[in-house]
This record gives structure tokens, sequence and C-alpha cells, in this order.
């Protein structure tokens, strides 16, 4: 039950982030984080991201006698720490077009924009205070880009349950809390090698004047920071519980992602489509037959068993491909790669699986009987993904109407 789930992490390192996602997909481990790849990354390696939890603000680190922002139509290049899977996804995204210069560590991503190897490095706001004294060894200057990373968890592909946990507590989670954890987690090495001589020698005028002004300012800052941090989080958190509760990402009774999960996943293949990095995929719609019927006649319990039995049949056919369950007895799944190339066989296999339960079904709540229709996209005729979409709509009513005029449904 997720209501009285409880959540204990034991932490297991990794040398970069490619490692430890390998690990999730591997399910040597449950989950990863903080994951700042995008969604669409995570589709494309078997992960699911949650809702962020945090974001970080990105800096570029560029010499000095550069110091200014570059952007994404510039040939650029970046220094980027070899299995920095985050980072990577986050210039794929932003910087596209830019020139990627590996690196071992971020030591070596320094030595790089300092000898004239790479333009510049991104490095993230929580890293800054432990490469400080690098960056001001190497005479390197931040600029701002203007844009967050956010962070995630991310799970193997299939943990509904574990994801649906992460989605549904996330908003419980203090920013703050979170945002000090981490802080704290990038300044261990600082503080080992930063002492307390060293932060008043370079912050000498500063020292003396919060010395001078605390006693008088504390309460007064103490007061105001609280007040405006209390309304600030009350405001996110009312923003995040809409958000939730507008979007339900994995369907509570056949634990398959949901009509929201199929918005964000058509939206993203229309941008691919936009793109012309998409041109093959199939879109197929399954409609469960006499769901009404069997709900009438023996209840809305055995019409519930009635669309599990279906979903782990369609599940089990399209393995590599998502599920949707968009709305009370329709599906939806879109195939692409080799579930796009052999759809025409995993249509058949649908079948004749369909027709091997419903001889073997004691009892008609266990049997699958589903009108399905496909549709291949077609650029001559789809504008869009929804275009494809409607297509198969239709050819599972039509189905739907040859099956009830054979006698197959009521």
């Amino acid at each position: 039950c997720l209501a009285n789930a409880k959540l204990n992490f034991e932490p297991v390192a990794f040398s970069t982030v490619d490692e430890a996602l390998q690990a999730v997909r591997e399910g040597k481990v449950d989950c990863m984080f903080p994951a700042g790849i995008s969604n669409y990354d995570g589709e494309e390696t078997a992960l699911f991201l949650s809702p962020s939890i945090t974001r970080s603000t990105l800096f570029m680190l560029v010499r000095s006698d550069d110091q200014r922002p570059f952007t994404a139509d510039e040939q650029v290049k970046t220094a980027i720490e070899s299995g920095d899977a985050n980072k990577e996804s986050f210039i794929k995204e932003y910087y596209s077009g830019w020139e990627r210069v590996m690196c071992t560590d971020a030591q070596d991503c320094l030595d790089a924009v300092a000898e004239g190897r790479a333009d510049c490095f991104l490095l993230s706001s929580y890293r800054y205070n432990n490469l400080r004294k690098l960056i001001e060894k190497h005479h390197l200057a931040t600029v701002e880009t203007g844009k967050d990373v956010e962070f995630c968890f991310a799970v193997k592909e299939g943990n509904t349950e574990l994801y649906s946990i992460f989605a549904k507590t996330i908003n419980v989670i203090p920013e703050t809390q979170m945002e000090t954890a981490l802080t704290h987690y990038f300044s261990e090495e600082s503080a080992e090698k930063y002492t307390l001589l060293d932060f008043i020698w370079d912050n000498l005028y500063l020292v003396v004047t919060v010395l001078v002004v605390i006693a008088a300012m504390l309460m007064l800052i103490i007061v105001q920071n609280r007040l405006i941090k209390a309304e600030k989080k009350a405001r996110e958190n009312r923003r995040i519980a809409d958000d939730l509760s507008r979007r339900v990402y994995v369907d509570a009774l056949t634990s398959v992602r949901n009509k929201g999960g199929y918005t964000d996943y058509i939206r993203m293949l229309q941008e691919r489509l936009d793109n012309h990095e998409l041109t093959e995929f199939a879109i197929v719609m399954f409609d469960c037959d006499d769901l009404k019927t069997i709900n009438d006649k023996y209840g809305h319990d055995k019409g519930d068993i009635y669309l599990k039995v279906a979903t782990h049949l369609i599940c089990q056919t399209f393995l590599n491909s998502p599920v949707f369950r968009i709305g009370g007895d329709e599906f939806t799944s879109i195939l692409q790669n080799d579930d796009f190339w052999n759809y025409e066989g995993l249509i058949s296999k649908f079948e004749s699986e369909s027709q091997k339960i419903n001889e073997a079904a004691a009892d008609e709540w266990e049997q699958v009987n589903v009108s399905v229709g496909i549709a291949v996209y077609d650029p001559k005729t789809d504008h869009s993904v929804e275009d494809t979409a409607c297509r198969a709509d239709q050819q599972m009513y039509e189905n739907k109407r040859k099956r009830k005029a054979g006698g197959d449904i009521r």
C-alpha cells in the first residue's frame, strides 16, 4: 500500500553518473539520485524519472580574458567529465551544436579551459565551493547561463511501485533540506582543504563587517528570512500539490502509464517529429469490449480483473513499447524500433494469444475480448502525431463494428 510505504535508503557509491544509471538498469540498485537527465533520455535508456525534487543553477567557467556567456549557435568547445550523463543530457538539450572535450575528472576539465583546449566548463552551483581554490588558481571566471538543471530520482522502467512512492511523497520533502544536504555533500572534500584561516584571509572585509553588525541585526534577519521562506515554501507546496493532482503518472489499477503520461509522450514525439529526429512509428489503439456488461452482470471487481487480464496481455505482447491507459476501457501503445518493424507479427500474436486465453478461461471476466486498431505514421497524410492517433482510433472502431456484426461482442 503506497499510503503506508516507508523508504529506507542504503547509499551505494559509483565513480560516474553513467555507472550509477547502469546499476539501476541492471537492478543492482533500486534508484539513483541526483539524476539530471531529460525525460526523453530517460525513456531512451529504460528509466523512469520522478518529478523534480530540487534544482541547481549552472555556471560557465571561462578564462578571465574571455569573460562572456557563449550562445548555443557559436562554435564552442566545452569540457565534460567522462561518464557524466547529467551534463551530457543538459548539453544535448540546450547546446547541441557544441563540441565536447572529454576529460577524466573536474580538475582535468579546469585544466582544459585554462590551457585553451576547451572554451568553457559547465559547473553546478552545488560544486562551486568544492572547486573554488582550483578555479582561482586557474584564473577562471564564472558566467551565469540563466539555466537550471532539475534533479530527480531515476528508477528502472517497470518499477512502478517505487516510482509512484517517489512521485507522491516528493512534495513533503522540504526543498531547503535537500539543498542543505547537497551543499554539504559537494563541500566535504573542500572542507578538508579549506580552513577557517583561509576563509578569514580571503574574506577579511566581509568577516569584519559581519562581526560588527551581527549583534544588532541577527534577530531581525532571522525573523524576516523565516517569514519570506515560509510564504515562498507555502506557495511552492501549493503549486506542487496542484501539479501532482493534475498529473498522476501511473494508473493505480493496471500499473501502466495513464493519460497524463500519454499526453507528455505524444508531446515528446511531436518535438522529435518537428526536429526531423523521428520518421517511423505506429500507434495501436485497444478497446476492451463489453466492460459495462461485465460490470453490470458480475460487479465492478470482476470488471477490474477483466481490465487487468487485457492489460497484462498487451504489455506482454508489446514488450518494448510504452503502454498507456487513456480511458476507462481504452489503452494505447506507441511502437518504435523492433516493435514497429514487427508490428504485423505482434498484432497476430496478440489475437492468437487472446483466443488461447478465452478457450482456457473459466469465467467471462478472465477472457480477453479487445478491439484493435493500428495506424503507421505517414508523412504524406499525417501532419502531426495526433493525426496518426486519430487514424488508429478509427481503425479500432471499424474493427469493433465488424466484431459486433460477426457476433464476437454484444
